[in-house]
């Protein structure tokens, strides 16, 4: 369970300001493997934009924070134990794009509204943080160090638009996008207290991919 809200304004300078929030609370229960607990998460951000004719600058940043309280138990033969422990961490998010919207002419077909292309430039930075948690029970309880995890992305691409007006007051909007993304960070981070081990993720690594998008949402009037 949760909500979110937001509101912007837009100034007749060409400026666009707005916020957003939330907060949710989620419960968890698994009777096959004995564990069980709750995750309370908020986050909050602002954010803004600048057009001037086809020229469009957008900016944004968010913080995220998240606790959770969590219990298992630990079962085999001759052993049995339950173990609970406290998890806090955040995110920070910001980013910004700049574009550029070129509009085409319409197509012969008179169903076919004019398109536009918007090529693009962006980057984020995103910064994850757990805190440190040790879990309180018998021998098999955990324990693990605070850490915090960097990356950074840049992308370029291009965004399209255009409209279908099928009659009978229920035109369809077609939005598309194609891009290039590239993120910086540690690619191989290993566990806290284990260098032997390493994991890579997605997230997290230093990788390369063609991103491409598509929808058809339909507004009736």
């Amino acid at each position: 369970s949760g909500f979110v809200l937001g509101a912007d304004v837009r100034l007749e300078t060409g400026f666009r300001l707005g916020f957003t929030g939330g907060y949710t609370v989620t419960s968890l229960d698994s009777a096959g493997r004995l564990s069980s607990g709750t995750i309370q998460s908020g986050f909050g951000g602002v954010y803004g934009g600048f057009e001037r004719g086809p020229f469009a600058l957008r900016l944004g940043a968010v913080y995220a924070d998240q606790a959770s309280r969590l219990r298992r138990s630990v079962t085999f033969a001759g052993f049995s134990d339950s173990d609970t422990a406290r998890y806090g961490g955040s995110a920070v998010q910001g980013f910004g794009e700049i574009g550029y919207r070129i509009v085409m002419a319409a197509a012969p077909a008179p169903a076919l509204q004019p398109t536009s292309l918007e090529p693009f430039v962006g980057g984020a930075y995103v910064s994850i943080g757990r805190d440190r948690f040790a879990e309180t029970g018998g021998l098999a309880a955990l324990s693990g160090a605070a850490q915090t995890t960097e990356v950074a992305t840049s992308t370029v691409g291009v965004r399209g638009q255009t409209s279908l007006d099928l009659g009978a007051g229920a035109p369809v909007s077609l939005h598309g996008l194609v891009g290039y993304r590239r993120a910086y960070g540690e690619p191989r981070p290993s566990p806290s207290g284990c260098p032997g081990w390493w994991a890579t993720a997605g997230p997290t690594a230093r990788w390369c991919r063609r991103r491409s998008s598509a929808s058809a949402p339909v507004r009736a009037s």
